[in-house]
């Protein structure tokens, strides 16, 4: 271990010190508050850094630190929540890596969208919703095991799990506790403005709300 203090604003002191000492991961607190200004919703310095920086950020809550103090070992059990885009599988690479350094079992995770947009009622009878939702929740099914297989050839334990829902954050929240997962690995987007809630709405509403730890994979980086 080394120590290094620098002068000056917190959030760019981090930043140049993983360009200089080529950091491959920051871990930090972040500071879940209420309110209506953007910056203060996970804290200015987190927020900045995890848009920032080209490596993944590893956020704990103080009440997190205090869940996991009595277990013997911190990362039992990792989960990557995915939902079919090439943007959230970026997260793969890292959760793969953790889970064979730490020879720790992976869940691959994917909600499906259980609600349709509104159709005019003369179209209703004409599609049968209720077949839809099971036919993509079948396929979704389907990709999710295939991809628990490739990993667990690739010598990982590794399941997949598939829910159905209206809203991504609160199915990887429920699943996180229904499986006793200690680490989520998920891409962010890492845009900053007003429409994008700092590191994206589902990663900002997991962190929020959530219980467990969560480690952010910039996708821009990646």
């Amino acid at each position: 271990m080394t120590t290094k203090v620098g002068a000056g604003e917190p959030a760019d002191n981090i930043c140049h010190l993983v360009d200089r000492a080529k950091i491959d991961l920051i871990i930090m607190t972040s500071v879940s508050a209420s309110g209506l200004k953007i910056s203060k919703m996970l804290g200015s310095v987190t927020d900045h850094v995890c848009r920032t920086v080209p490596i993944p950020v590893l956020l704990v809550r103080p009440q997190d630190a205090q869940r996991i103090e009595n277990k013997k070992q911190l990362i039992n059990r990792i989960l990557i929540p995915l939902d079919g885009s090439n943007f959230s599988k970026q997260a793969l690479p890292v959760g793969e890596s953790l889970a064979a350094r730490l020879k720790v079992p992976i869940t691959v995770f994917q909600m499906v969208q259980s609600s349709y947009p509104y159709v005019p009622s003369d179209f209703v009878s004409k599609i049968d919703y209720s077949k839809l939702g099971q036919g993509e929740e079948q396929i979704v099914r389907e990709e999710m095991a295939a991809l628990a297989q490739k990993l667990s050839a690739n010598g990982l334990v590794a399941v997949s799990g598939v829910t159905s829902g209206t809203d991504a954050a609160n199915e990887i929240i429920q699943t996180t506790k229904d499986s006793d997962i200690d680490l989520i690995v998920m891409s962010s987007h890492g845009r900053s403005g007003l429409g994008r809630w700092l590191i994206g709405s589902v990663a900002e509403k997991v962190l929020r709300y959530g219980e467990t730890p969560l480690l952010l994979v910039n996708v821009r980086a990646a």
